[in-house]
């Protein structure tokens, strides 16, 4: 990949955190709050190809675990539910 993205246009945040997710077309992230009294952290997605903000996500705080990771879980369980109820289900002969 060849972008970069300055996060502090978009506030208060410190860097990026963790690793990212990557698909074929996106490039998900998140930051990291700052420490400083109204720092926020955001979760990105990327075009993967040209850098460019496909949507980002905004919030103050998620105590007791990283925004980005709770964000990723809850795409992880609606892509599990979409999957689940659009596989055709084979019913067992007896």
């Amino acid at each position: 990949m060849r972008w970069s993205y300055d996060i502090h246009q978009d506030g208060n945040q410190t860097s990026f955190h963790g690793n990212p997710l990557i698909t074929d077309q996106l490039v998900l992230i998140g930051t990291d709050k700052s420490c400083a009294s109204g720092g926020i952290g955001h979760v990105y997605a990327f075009d993967r190809a040209t850098g460019a903000v496909r949507w980002k996500y905004r919030a103050l705080s998620f105590p007791g675990t990283s925004l980005f990771i709770k964000v990723v879980r809850s795409l992880e369980r609606k892509i599990d539910e979409r999957l689940r109820s659009s596989t055709p289900r084979i019913a067992a002969n007896r």
